[in-house]
């Protein structure tokens, strides 16, 4: 009998295995073969300035002041506020109405003020963090999921026209919510916008926006009233993404899922003084392999011309997705997946063109 289940077992384990292996070597891996493009690396470590870890699920570097990291959650109720050394000092707590219909919120910090987007509800809700309290914005749009805060005023954001069949980029006064402007700019017709998804990003220093494409190697600039300034290209070789969109209907509620999975291409993206940091999933031809596997590499354009200006490497420390990155004068502070943030010193500018 034991050996009887001796055996079987030693079955189960070999067939896990052949198939494991199977899957690995017939599944599409975009790193295991070339990838068409170099990369010119204007430094290859940074220095640890700051670490710390939270019990609570956080999401975003919402924003940074001169010595304090605001980090938000998917609950747009509470803020955590750190010190320059990444310690707690505070949470913030807002009452926000109808919280537990938001899906995923977003919150940007420009201190003083405080910005929530519930895209699914169309809201804008604004507030102080000296105050609890928050004013809540009805936006005159149907459903966005990018967006830009330009000043208290002033919002763009990208989501769904009137027919909730493609996403537009929309101007929106914020003193009563009025679509003031809106524009194409990416043709995505049949694909809700899914396929063309990215991050949209507003660079202060020239008054511009940034959309960065996921799934593609597409950027474009475009000022704050929706007019294109230039196309641009990351420097990987990715310019197609066919997306197949299966349609699932329950309960008379319309579902739109993708029908094969999306590979993404650029993971997220920040701004900071007139360049564009893209982290890339990509490897570039001449990255040493296992480098690669211990560190994302961070591709830098400038904001003004979308020109290629070269790349860093920021660790992956325990080997974790970067879930959002902000850089400013302070150094590059990163929000990993298992609820880690990192600070880094800024790499050594010498010999950069543009540099930090």
């Amino acid at each position: 009998m034991y050996k009887k289940n001796a055996l079987y077992i030693c079955c189960c384990l070999i067939s896990v295995f052949t198939i494991l292996f199977l899957l690995f070597t017939f599944a599409y891996l975009p790193n295991r073969k070339k990838n068409g493009f170099n990369r010119h690396f204007l430094s290859t470590s940074l220095t640890k300035s700051h670490e710390n870890s939270f019990l609570l699920e956080t999401s975003r570097i919402s924003g940074i002041s001169k010595d304090r990291y605001y980090i938000t959650g998917q609950n747009p109720g509470w803020m955590l506020i750190l010190n320059k050394d990444l310690k707690v000092i505070d949470t913030l707590i807002f009452n926000v109405r109808q919280i537990n219909k938001f899906l995923a919120p977003n919150t940007i910090v420009d201190s003083p003020n405080i910005y929530m987007y519930a895209g699914n509800l169309s809201y804008l809700i604004k507030g102080k963090l000296d105050k609890k309290t928050v004013d809540l914005t009805a936006l005159k749009t149907p459903v966005f999921v990018r967006t830009a805060q330009i000043s208290p005023q002033l919002l763009v954001v990208r989501g769904f026209d009137s027919s909730n069949k493609k996403q537009v980029f929309k101007k929106i006064n914020c003193n009563d919510g009025s679509v003031e402007k809106e524009a194409p700019l990416i043709s995505d017709d049949k694909a809700f916008g899914m396929s063309t998804d990215g991050t949209l990003l507003y660079d202060n220093a020239t008054n511009a926006l940034v959309y960065v494409e996921f799934y593609k190697n597409d950027f474009i600039c475009i000022d704050t009233n929706l007019n294109l300034i230039y196309k641009g290209k990351t420097i990987d070789t990715t310019n197609n993404f066919d997306l197949i969109i299966h349609k699932e209907s329950a309960d008379s509620t319309l579902k739109v899922t993708p029908g094969k999975n999306r590979e993404e291409v650029n993971i997220t993206a920040t701004i900071y003084n007139k360049q564009l940091y893209v982290i890339s999933a990509l490897k570039a031809d001449n990255e040493d392999e296992k480098v690669f596997r211990t560190n994302w590499p961070v591709d830098i354009y400038s904001t003004e011309n979308g020109k290629y200006i070269g790349s860093i490497y920021i660790p992956k420390a325990t080997g974790k997705k970067i879930k959002s990155i902000n850089i400013s004068g302070n150094g590059i502070t990163v929000l990993y997946d298992d609820l880690k943030i990192i600070s880094y010193l800024p790499p050594n500018p010498v010999n950069w063109k543009n540099g930090i």
